[in-house]
């Protein structure tokens, strides 16, 4: 992934311009990170600016320093902050029912975007100006209006709640539980669902008696079947609200649901001796998926499978829907490390090199973060990697058993 070009050109002077599809990243990247003036005039907005710094020196490519002065009045005292090394210059100020913000180009001295809201101030409210500050400078969303859903299991099989299904903040790493269940619980994905439906909700494998089924699962733990059928469902990718491609005993199939007759249609697109999984799907429709140490692509035109030419033990795919990357796992001297590459497999980047497999990994919705397993001196723990610097936070405890991260798109729903 990259940051595309920025709109005021001049702010070049103090971004890199870092990418992740052509060069392998061993290291944290030495580039100046890009710096920030936050810029508050009334005391009661300093949990606020200080918020906002959390979430942008979060990111790992920005440094942000406070300052508590009156809105800027002239262009010589936006140009005051480059003494500071400050290239941009963020103010806000608010009061009980209205923010304003201002976003400055330093060295140009001249107002970049701005906008004042009446509404109620909340930590929404900052998340959402700290979103439109990133999405004007990089032209893609940030990751501060997500979550990544995981799964955390019991320690040992006498616990009766053997599965919990939490959702973490990658912001300020805070995390919940939204169901607790005596059955197993694997394989969350975040639904897509139509534009008038302002519900989330997840899918989750639960494992019964007879079956592993699909479930449906909202974020205040209410459950309802979804694909009830014989065998192992693990693993879904959801293209709209009536179509899913899932994987069913080693299978890949396409259930697609029609809502005139009432009836869904089941159809195996994988032959039967092959064992499979891991469904993504691409943007025009084509499926990923692992099968046999392999990474696969299905042609739905054609309906003929191809392999990309990825070389050695690779599984776990998972496709970045705005620009269709793929991030998969592939072994690496007996170490399960993540790389991404073009859909024809032919540009592959070697992105993490630490110690610990690292599987069912997930993309953030703008690409420059990866959520996934990493598994190491038997531990499970969820992870972060930073696509853009090269460094990796592990955000779940030691002394949990957790994996199966999913990352949500962008939607201000889940903190309001």
């Amino acid at each position: 992934m990259y940051f595309p070009i920025l709109t005021a050109l001049s702010i070049f002077l103090y971004i890199p311009c870092i990418s992740t599809v052509s060069i392998a990243i061993e290291k944290p990247n030495s580039k100046a990170l890009f710096s920030l003036a936050l810029v508050y005039e009334h005391d009661k907005d300093l949990p606020n600016v200080e918020l906002l710094k959390k979430m942008f020196t979060g990111t790992g490519v920005f440094t942000a320093l406070i300052f508590q002065r009156p809105a800027p009045a002239s262009s010589k005292v936006i140009t005051e902050y480059l003494n500071y090394g400050c290239g941009v210059v963020l103010f806000i100020s608010s009061d009980k029912d209205r923010i304003s913000w201002r976003l400055y180009d330093a060295t140009q001295a001249q107002m970049l975007i701005g906008k004042t809201t009446g509404t109620e101030v909340t930590a929404l409210t900052i998340r959402l100006v700290a979103d439109a500050v990133i999405a004007y400078l990089f032209n893609q969303p940030s990751y501060f209006l997500t979550k990544i859903a995981y799964v955390k299991k019991s320690p040992t099989m006498r616990n009766f709640k053997k599965t919990e299904v939490c959702i973490l903040d990658p912001v300020d790493g805070t995390s919940r539980t939204i169901i607790k269940d005596s059955r197993i619980l694997v394989a969350p994905q975040w639904a897509r669902p139509s534009a008038s439906d302002k519900k989330i909700w997840l899918t989750i494998s639960e494992f019964t008696s007879s079956n592993v089924r699909l479930m449906g699962l909202d974020l205040d733990g209410h459950v309802w079947p979804i694909i009830d059928a014989p065998g192992t469902c693990v693993g879904v990718a959801q293209q709209d609200r009536d179509t899913f491609v899932y994987c069913r005993s080693g299978g890949i199939w396409l259930y697609t649901f029609d809502w005139h007759a009432k009836k869904g249609t089941h159809t195996r697109i994988t032959h039967k001796n092959k064992v499979c999984g891991c469904p993504s799907l691409l943007s025009h429709g084509d499926i990923i998926y692992s099968c046999n140490g392999n990474i696969e692509r299905y042609n739905k035109e054609t309906q003929q499978t191809t392999i990309l030419p990825l070389g050695g033990y690779v599984l776990s795919p998972d496709v970045h829907r705005a620009t269709d990357n793929i991030l998969f796992s592939k072994k690496v001297q007996g170490v399960l490390q993540l790389f991404s590459t073009d859909v024809r497999g032919k540009s592959v980047t070697q992105l993490t090199y630490s110690p610990g497999d690292k599987v069912d990994a997930s993309w953030s919705a703008c690409g420059n973060y990866i959520a996934y397993k990493r598994c190491f001196k038997g531990h499970e723990q969820i992870a972060i990697f930073n696509c853009m610097t090269g460094t990796e936070q592990i955000v779940t405890p030691e002394d949990q058993l957790c994996g199966y991260p999913t990352w949500s798109e962008p939607q201000p729903l889940l903190y309001g």
